[in-house]
């Protein structure tokens, strides 16, 4: 835009307001997906990073397939909630989120005994990121990130900074998450309205089960330990 163009439009906007609504009016609408955006340790074998589309051993921030941002190494949070949750990775993946229900049961069983089963289970975070003042789920499903989220679930309703730790045995190296008190005030904190209506979604979803042949969490395994 050129020097006048730009002197024209400031001289139009002194008696129009053209902006009514905010940021977060504008991802609410723009999202092409349902589902909180995710955030996910994303580690070497991580899909995202063979594509080039983050680095390794940096949290990203999945809003569809191949729409994740860099958060980077560390990541600071207001822990909210939780919820249990299994998952079932394939041509259909399936989504369970009560314990009792014979789906989570099946998955959590082939989680236990069947190797590259695609299937994982464990506790699901509701965090809010005030870096970037959004909502998203963390799941905690891998074998080594179960061992960790007690001590996520330990800074509920406080604020707690999200790290990597590596991970080695005789055969194997990998990183997994490290949870950590933040000690210091979040801020922004969300909307009160925002808050409420983000918590009854994620503590109550509408089916216990979920499917979808396409779904954006096609990686979220991270092919971790």
């Amino acid at each position: 835009m050129s020097d006048e163009e730009t002197n024209q439009l400031a001289e139009l906007e002194k008696n129009v307001k053209l902006d009514k609504y905010d940021d977060t009016n504008f991802e609410m609408v723009a999202s092409s997906s349902k589902f909180l955006p995710r955030l996910q340790l994303c580690t070497s074998r991580t899909e995202a990073v063979e594509d080039g589309l983050i680095s390794a051993n940096h949290y990203g921030i999945v809003k569809g397939k191949k729409n994740i941002v860099d958060a980077g190494e560390e990541v600071d949070c207001l822990v909210v909630s939780w919820r249990p949750k299994a998952l079932e990775l394939g041509a259909e993946t399936v989504s369970c989120y009560d314990p009792a229900h014979p789906e989570f049961q099946r998955i959590q069983e082939r989680a236990d005994n069947e190797k590259e089963s695609g299937c994982m289970y464990g506790p699901e975070f509701l965090l809010w990121l005030p870096e970037c003042s959004e909502f998203v789920t963390f799941f905690m499903g891998s074998i080594s990130s179960r061992n960790e989220a007690k001590s996520l679930k330990a800074l509920m309703r406080n604020s707690a900074t999200l790290k990597s730790q590596k991970i080695e045995t005789k055969k194997y190296k990998w990183f997994a998450p490290l949870c950590v008190p933040h000690n210091l005030p979040i801020s922004p904190m969300p909307g009160a309205g925002q808050f409420e209506k983000v918590v009854n979604t994620f503590l109550n979803p509408t089916v216990s089960v979920e499917k979808a042949s396409d779904e954006d969490e096609s990686d979220e395994a991270g092919r971790d330990r």
